[in-house]
């Protein structure tokens, strides 16, 4: 009786060596060509064509399931069709009025002129104007911030838009359903998008619980075995829109670890509130992400109002993918990090930054800069923080300050640059963020905000414990081979 292996056998000796060879080199140098015309980043390209050689077949199917960028091309597409529509054509016109009108919203005074060049970059690179008039409120806590959030929606008359990554259907998350239950029957127009993949994370099965209570909800990716090409690609953006007017943003997800009752699994985390004009920028690119996700596009004065002026700080949109809006944010940090020339102050829960970035907080520490990095001692992903001590110690060599905060994790991500520029948002400093995921952050321009966003870090900075360049080589060999290793899977991190 014939066994299954000699089967495999015969049936390879009937191809004959020579034809498997052949085969091989044949997929193998297709694969290649594709890296070398696709890939933009030479270490990916290399990566991906030693692996496609040394690993025949495997090497190749594995590429084309994790390797190619399918959902750029899918985003070209969805934008010609959005741009055919009645919104997306209000959107485009309202986006090259951004660009005619820039000039006209930059701020003045004797500190504000010198991020003028950075304000440009923002808007070469994100297509976004900066604009004036706005307000922002810090949220500390996730207490404070699903408080307000919560009353935002009960005070809605008109419109709410409402995506995150990831959203539970705890006790926090039934309070959302129920307040987002009861502006859909007072006639409220609600959107609700939810990352595919954080979805799945507490296995809430948010989406049910959402259509059992009447609110229109959708995914952003599928869950099937199609979609397996897509699983690195998640929408990161943590936003909330009330009548155009109101916006919520920054790091927290609607997740009850965030509130003060569970002091034992609760982590740290911020967020914004904002009023003004550039709640228009934000609700076109929800409307983006829904019609991206669901086909249906979003119109009308209900969805996108002209904001009225409500404070003195100037903000300018940053939004961030794998389509067109690639490497935006990385673009930003390079640009505020080089045009620094007191402080630079950076906090970020996963902090892998690429060699560009290390180089350049390298530079401007070494060229008199004061650069502070804050990370957190505990982190849910430990593989992260393994990963992130040889950068760390590669920083703290060339002069930038770094210390780690205690006790509970620390989910906040803030950058605060010569105590005039504050970045807010959803990105960590990692090459998730910065390449795969898509985010959402606002570069914004007030010494107010700034100083209230230094004190906030400088607050934590006290309490945290310094790492330095020599304790980081101390650490022992095992723990520094451990690290070592971890750090080889930083791209894919």
């Amino acid at each position: 009786m014939l066994t299954l292996e000699a089967a495999v056998r015969v049936f390879w000796e009937s191809l004959g060596v020579p034809w498997l060879s052949f085969i091989s080199f044949g997929v193998s140098a297709l694969a290649t060509a594709h890296i070398v015309l696709r890939k933009r980043d030479v270490r990916a390209a290399i990566g991906w064509t030693g692996f496609v050689w040394f690993v025949p077949f495997i090497g190749t199917l594995a590429y084309i399931v994790l390797g190619i960028n399918r959902i750029r091309r899918e985003a070209v597409r969805l934008r010609r069709i959005w741009a055919q529509t009645e919104a997306g054509r209000h959107c485009d016109a309202t986006r090259k009025q951004w660009e005619t009108l820039f000039g006209a919203a930059v701020p003045s005074g004797t500190l504000y002129p010198k991020l003028v060049p950075l304000a440009k970059l923002i808007r070469s690179v994100s297509h976004m104007r900066m604009t004036s008039g706005n307000d922002v409120r810090l949220l500390v806590t996730g207490t404070a911030a699903s408080e307000a959030m919560l009353a935002g929606i009960e005070a809605a008359t008109k419109t709410i838009g409402l995506e995150t990554y990831i959203f539970h259907s705890g006790p926090l998350g039934q309070r959302f359903i129920g307040a987002l239950s009861r502006a859909t029957q007072r006639g409220v127009q609600v959107r609700v998008l939810v990352d595919g993949f954080g979805s799945l994370y507490g296995f809430s099965r948010i989406q049910y619980h959402l259509r059992k209570a009447g609110v229109p909800c959708a995914r952003f990716g599928r869950r099937s075995l199609r979609a397996i090409p897509y699983l690195n690609l998640r929408l990161h953006r943590k936003l909330l829109l009330i009548d155009g007017e109101l916006a919520f943003t920054g790091g927290m997800n609607i997740n009850e670890a965030l509130t003060d009752d569970r002091p034992g699994k609760r982590i740290e985390d911020l967020h914004f509130e904002v009023r003004g004009p550039a709640v228009e920028q934000m609700s076109h690119l929800f409307a983006e992400d829904w019609s991206f996700a669901t086909r249906e596009t979003l119109g009308g004065a209900a969805w996108f109002r002209p904001g009225v002026p409500q404070g003195d700080v100037f903000i300018q949109s940053i939004p961030d993918g794998p389509d067109e809006d690639l490497d935006t944010m990385r673009w930003a940090l390079l640009g505020a990090v080089a045009g620094a020339e007191h402080a630079v102050r950076l906090q970020s829960p996963y902090f892998l930054p690429d060699p560009d970035l290390q180089a350049a907080l390298c530079v401007a520490a070494m060229r008199g800069v004061r650069v502070q990095i804050l990370v957190p001692a505990a982190n849910n992903v430990p593989l992260v923080r393994w990963a992130s001590f040889p950068t760390l110690g590669t920083l703290a060599s060339h002069g930038c300050e770094i210390r780690e905060t205690q006790g509970t994790f620390d989910h906040s991500k803030l950058a605060v640059v010569d105590d005039a520029w504050s970045l807010i948002g959803s990105s960590n400093l990692d090459p998730r963020s910065l390449r795969l995921n898509f985010e959402l952050n606002l570069g914004c321009i007030n010494t107010a905000l700034a100083s209230e966003c230094t004190e906030l870090f400088e607050r934590k900075w006290t309490n945290a414990l310094a790492l330095s360049a020599e304790s980081i080589a101390e650490t022992p060999r095992p723990q520094r081979l451990r690290n070592g290793v971890a750090r080889l899977l930083t791209p894919y991190l």
